[in-house]
């Protein structure tokens, strides 16, 4: 059967874009003919099924063979021309080229200029080095044994041999036999344990394709920073083993010049770091190359690569274009503001860095040990069996009419034994001896320890579900603004099935360690010197874009003051923007060093094709040359850019077609006309709509704005955490949304200033320190004051806790009623808190509505800062002018800018609760301003923080704005309170 050769060159430009299309074009091509009324048969006259499948299957195969042998000599001519352009210009004026000492191989100049074009290396991996690659695997290109093999047809460019591969293998198998070297690393080998464990890419062992049906499980892909293939190797074991990756990494540097530096981007580069600093991989040795099976497999898959490559290469210019700016310019930007709002100036920022590289990447002599995380979860297990057995019981008693006593016998049993586990269990964990293990914990509650312990286990699987959540988020938004295809229906619904199922367990891990964090804040005591673990947002989107999601949980006390990095959000904030500006700095120069490489490989590769078009022994391969001078000539519309223009371009053409016209030694006869170009006339409306469609097409995230895919409204709905399957434990201040507050560091104008008289001269005092327990009153809860508490007033250096802040804050309400007439809300120190570990709203109604704070017109906020060194502030919130007033004995501005917007939210989502139970209207925030009352420190010692926060309190009961009080009156008003707690009766026992 004959087959049209225009029709086998269309089926190569249709699988540049799909791959193996052969079977849906024999289809096709039957169901035409069949249609028009020509039915295929054999020589019997029986119909056959598949005429064409075969037939022009081979003529493809023959076909492409063909176009690759043609590809092959055009290349050797223009190589040739390029020795010689590369000769002759060393001596040439006005224009320069590379010597081809300190060059890369052609092999990889002619896949990506922009890389490797270059003539200078040598630059530092601190400074970002010369040349960025990835390597990774992927297990779905996969060959079964039942599909058989075919005779060998071709040579292929992108595969590496699977006898090199090989080698490697064994050469790494022999250097694991000898001793490892002893090698001080950067990065604690138990961060690169905990990543060991984290990806199954690691354990080269493990099986991801089932080896019984497939003899190639997968393929290990080598690509440069621009996406462009470079080199792949097959994967023919059951993991993804070492071999591969250091076979792609040796076969690239066997390319590059000596000096050049590579930085290698790998999912495991660090345990992969380890195994090639512990033990020396022999030198590479000659290897017999054998060509490799799987013949057709491999050939679909090298030539899919080539015209990927390809395409890639000749949207350079785009790629250079997004670059600068959405990396440069907008990350640029957005860098360069934090670090003007942090007011922290950038020497110090980069010696907090560097604090902050030193303490993080130490090796601490005592590690967490294992028993200690199999006891952990062994409680885990204990809870789960104790929730189960409560809920047993319920059913049982509650379904069951006539119980039986053998059943709660039974029942009760259980229950005993459990509590005897338990308490063996809690023995067990004591004589683990944490604190011996851990010196630096002695002297920490032990509750607080197992807590935090806890909490740093919880934290580290929170991490792995988001990044697994993130990635399953990127794969949705992958043809978001055009930036790739879409996901298939088949898939979108695998990957939304995928996240709904992994959010409510991530959800619950969420809530549990935020129920973590205020357990330790509650547990907290100051001379622990522990930095707290903050809260984690409840909002999937919020989530990822916080970075406290990849901050380890803090289990060592900090030695001396807290450093600034640990306790300053504004201080890591400025830390990222700064990291920031220095990568978009980098990146800008290697951006500049890729445009020039790109301009030079231009020229050099326009030169070569001049020549060898002025070559009259090429005129066999002329057609193929013009449209490669073509092809080039176009790159000078696409290519250009702000860091190599047009004009340069312009100019660089022009002298090599001087140059080429040198060289050749004629003058340019070019007679062959075989093909007249065909020119077709579209109106001009048209070209206009088609460039500006393309425009949005290359440009990443520019979609018409308002119009949305539905699986961008599902994904929308996701990262506003809108899930219906995880009814329980709903967060309700999703829907708020925080108006806008101005934090302006001014007194505002005239503050009143509170003058209260505490003579204790008038005042009863009983001597005896025993349990005070004031009932109810004004509203308050029943007040409790143990002798713990009542010593630590008593005492005249000791810091308050908040049993005695809250305590004395109802007393002061009660005592300054006449004042104030009812119209202050006073809130408890615990309330704040609540706001950030994200609680619900019935739990924020059943704790404040006591308060019946929507009818107040004045709020008081006494707030507590657990780090650094414990210390108490407290906010007075005039909801009818909606302004904040800030008071801090110390007089810092940093740690408010991000309380005041806890306290705004804490505003709305009290009123927002308040709408919903229909006790007051709807209200309009508006925006808000932030005031402080004082802006120098009138408290000098560490400890009398507290009684500031109630002489405060005391004056705005009293309708002023500012206590009048003095360091030196101190001590008569903590006497003051002292007596005041005293005059509550006495509980004898």
């Amino acid at each position: 059967m004959a087959v049209s050769v225009e029709l086998l060159a269309f089926y190569r430009a249709l699988f540049e874009r799909s791959c193996d299309a052969v079977n849906a074009l024999v289809s096709a091509l039957n169901s035409h003919y069949i249609r028009r009324g020509f039915h295929m048969s054999d020589r019997d006259g029986k119909s056959v099924q598949d005429p064409f499948r075969r037939s022009l299957g081979r003529a493809i195969q023959w076909f492409d063979v063909l176009q690759i042998e043609v590809e092959r000599r055009v290349e050797s001519i223009l190589t040739k021309c390029r020795d010689r352009v590369s000769h002759a210009c060393l001596s040439a004026s006005g224009v320069t080229f590379s010597s081809q000492e300190g060059t890369c191989a052609s092999l990889l100049v002619q896949r990506c200029p922009a890389c490797f074009g270059g003539n200078i290396f040598g630059r530092s991996l601190a400074e970002g080095g010369d040349i960025h690659i990835a390597a990774d695997g992927n297990f779905h290109h996969r060959h079964r044994h039942s599909a058989g093999d075919c005779p060998i047809f071709y040579d292929p460019v992108y595969f590496l041999p699977k006898a090199q591969v090989d080698a490697v293998g064994q050469r790494i198998e022999k250097a694991r036999k000898c001793r490892p070297r002893k090698n001080k690393t950067a990065i604690p080998d138990e961060a690169i344990d905990q990543c060991q464990t984290s990806y199954e890419a690691v354990d080269g062992k493990k099986q991801k394709a089932a080896m019984d049906n497939f003899d190639n499980t997968g393929i290990m892909a080598l690509i440069c920073r621009h996406n462009i293939p470079l080199f792949f190797t097959n994967i023919d074991t059951p993991g993804e083993q070492q071999k591969y990756s250091i076979a792609l990494i040796e076969h690239l540097f066997s390319l590059l010049p000596s000096q050049a530096n590579v930085i290698t981007l790998y999912d495991i580069g660090c345990v992969l770091s380890r195994s090639l600093d512990q033990v020396t991989i022999p030198a590479a040795s000659a290897v017999s190359i054998i060509l490799i099976v799987r013949q057709r497999r491999i050939w679909l898959i090298d030539r899919q690569a080539a015209a990927v490559g390809y395409k890639m290469r000749q949207d350079l210019g785009a790629w250079l274009k997004r670059q600068m700016k959405k990396g440069i310019e907008a990350q640029g930007s957005a860098a360069e503001e934090v670090l003007a709002s942090c007011d922290v100036p950038v020497p110090e920022l980069q010696s907090q860095w560097a604090k902050q590289r030193e303490a993080q990447l130490s090796i601490r002599a005592h590690k967490l040990r294992k028993e200690l995380d199999s006891v952990l979860a062994l409680q885990a297990d204990f809870d789960a069996s104790e929730r189960a057995l409560q809920t047993a019981r319920t059913v049982i008693e509650r379904d069951s009419k006539d119980v039986s006593g053998r059943t709660l016998e039974v029942l009760d049993s259980m229950e005993g034994s459990h509590t005897q586990l338990s308490n063996k269990l809690e023995t067990l964990y004591a004589s683990l001896n944490v604190q011996d293990k851990f010196p630096e914990l002695d002297g920490v509650q032990l509750d607080f320890v197992r807590i935090l312990l806890m909490a740093r286990d919880l934290k580290i699987n929170i991490r792995k579900r988001a990044v697994g959540s993130f990635f399953e988020w990127d794969k949705l938004d992958r043809a978001v603004g055009g930036k790739d295809r879409a996901l298939g229906t088949k898939l979108h619904q695998q990957t939304r099935k995928a996240i709904t199922k992994r959010q409510p367990a991530l959800m619950a891990a969420i809530r549990k360690f935020n129920r973590y964090c205020e357990q330790l804040e509650e547990l907290y005591d100051p001379a622990y010197a522990i930095p707290l673990p903050l809260p984690l947002p409840m909002k999937l989107g919020e989530l990822c874009g916080d970075p406290n999601l990849l901050q380890d949980v803090w289990i060592s006390p900090s030695a001396g003051e807290m450093p600034r990095w640990l306790e300053d959000s504004a201080v890591r904030d400025g830390i990222r923007a700064l990291l920031k500006r220095d990568r978009c700095r980098e990146e800008q120069w290697h951006l500049g060093v890729e445009a020039d490489n790109m301009c030079r490989w231009f020229s050099v590769e326009l030169c070569a094709v001049e020549l060898a078009l002025q070559q009259s022994e090429n005129s066999p391969f002329f057609l193929l040359l013009q449209h490669r001078c073509e092809a080039m000539q176009n790159l000078m519309g696409h290519w250009p850019t702000l860091l190599a223009s047009t004009v340069r371009y312009a100019n660089q053409a022009s002298e090599v077609l001087s140059l080429a016209k040198s060289l050749s030694g004629v003058s340019p006869m070019r007679e062959l006309h075989w093909l007249e170009p065909v020119i077709c006339s579209w109106p001009s409306d048209d070209l206009a709509n088609d460039e500006e469609d393309s425009s949005a097409f290359n440009e990443i995230g520019s979609p018409e704005e308002g119009v949305q895919e539905p699986n961008e409204v599902l994904l929308g709905d996701v990262l506003e955490g809108d899930d219906t399957n995880d009814k329980e434990g709903e967060i309700e201040d999703q829907r708020v949304i925080l108006p806008v507050v101005t934090l302006l560091w001014q007194l505002p104008h005239g503050l009143k200033s509170d003058f209260i008289n505490i003579s204790t001269n008038s005042l009863p005092v009983q001597g005896i320190i025993s349990r005070r327990i004031q009932p109810p009153t004004h509203g308050f809860p029943q007040l409790i004051f143990d002798p713990k508490d009542i010593k630590i007033l008593a005492s005249n250096e000791t810091r308050l806790n908040d049993i005695c802040l809250n305590g004395c804050v109802a007393l002061l309400y009660s005592l300054y009623l006449p004042a104030h007439h009812g119209e202050i809300a006073l809130f408890s120190t615990h309330d704040l808190p609540r706001i950030r570990y994200n609680a619900s709203d019935d739990i924020l109604w059943w704790t404040m509505s006591w308060t019946k704070y929507w009818e107040k017109t004045t709020w008081i906020i006494p707030i507590h800062r657990p780090s650094p060194g414990s210390h108490w502030v407290m906010c007075t919130i005039d909801l009818a002018s909606q302004r904040l007033f800030l008071f801090d004995s110390l007089a810092e501005e940093r740690p408010w800018k991000q309380e005041i917007q806890d306290i705004l939210k804490l505003v709305c989502r009290l009123f927002m609760i308040a709408m919903v139970k229909m006790v007051v209207p709807v209200r309009d925030f508006g925006e808000w301003m932030a005031f402080p009352v004082l802006l120098h420190a009138i408290q000098t010692n560490g400890y009398d923080c507290g009684l500031w926060v109630l002489a405060q309190i005391a004056a705005v009961l009293r309708g002023c704005e500012i206590t009048g009080l003095r360091e030196e009156d101190m001590i008569m008003f903590r006497k003051f309170l002292y007596i005041q707690v005293l005059r509550i009766p006495t509980i004898v026992a």
